[in-house]
């Protein structure tokens, strides 16, 4: 098990000691699918010069490009194989998909349909992600950041409809709270989380900023094998020292889990 912070790769790729395992970086603004190529190789020289892995990221979609209802097959497709091949440079091997108003449905689309035609869509965004050796891990996300897809047990429920090799599902702690979910939904979504997101509860602080138990949770992932990333996606107070504690905190309680 390792664990990584949310965190923007510019503010840290020049420190040479850390005790973080990664970062998890943001598709938007890292490797900047939406602008020529020249914004993103600023980027990746400067995590070529650094020592820090990025193996996951997230935000896969920007706000304006609709998804669900009234897309551009063409145009996501276009997009995606942009993010895919900028990924792989980076050595990304797993990307997050929230997105929350991206994926929003219309209210002229049943719940039902939508679904339909989100597994469609899954399905070949994972032939795409295959070809450049990605995998994606769909995010339940709460109600206050999308209208579509807000817990564990539903999305679990579609990824396995989807059923395919590289779509999977992200356990994120801190909408399972949100929505007042249990710990056991783990047990029964199983060997399709991938990813994990932490944070408190309580202002979506930083794990041990409150003091706030993670070990119940852990318990779950451990029960079902889970051996992958943890990623702390929090509000940062953008100190190091912070980090670092955050860090300790995660891994103290996943071995006393």
């Amino acid at each position: 098990m390792k664990v990584g912070i949310c965190y923007p790769f510019l503010k840290l790729y020049k420190i040479d000691n850390f005790s973080f395992d990664f970062i998890e970086e943001s598709v938007i603004e890292f490797l900047k699918p939406e602008k020529p190529k020249t914004f993103f190789m600023r980027n990746f020289y400067r995590f070529k010069k650094g020592s820090i892995p990025i193996p996951v990221a997230n935000q896969l979609f920007p706000k304006n490009l609709k998804i669900i209802g009234n897309s551009d097959k063409k145009i996501i497709e276009r997009y995606l194989r942009i993010v895919f091949e900028r990924a792989r440079m980076i050595g990304i091997k797993l990307i997050v998909l929230g997105s929350g108003r991206s994926r929003s449905i219309p209210q002229s689309c049943s719940i039902a349909d939508c679904k339909k035609e989100f597994i469609s869509k899954l399905k070949h965004w994972g032939d795409l992600a295959g070809e450049y050796n990605i995998k994606i891990a769909v995010e339940p996300l709460c109600k206050r950041e999308t209208n579509f897809l807000n817990t564990l047990e539903e999305t679990a429920e579609l990824v396995y409809k989807v059923k395919h090799p590289n779509v999977g599902l992200t356990a994120d702690l801190y909408h399972m709270r949100c929505e007042n979910e249990p710990v056991d939904v783990i047990l029964s979504a199983g060997e399709i989380i991938w990813h994990v997101h932490v944070a408190e509860y309580r202002n979506r602080a930083a794990p041990g900023y409150y003091g706030e138990d993670f070990t119940n949770f852990f318990r779950a992932l451990k029960d079902i094998g889970y051996n992958g990333l943890i990623s702390i996606e929090a509000h940062w107070q953008d100190s190091l020292n912070e980090i670092d504690y955050a860090v300790s905190y995660i891994k103290k309680q996943w071995i006393n889990a």
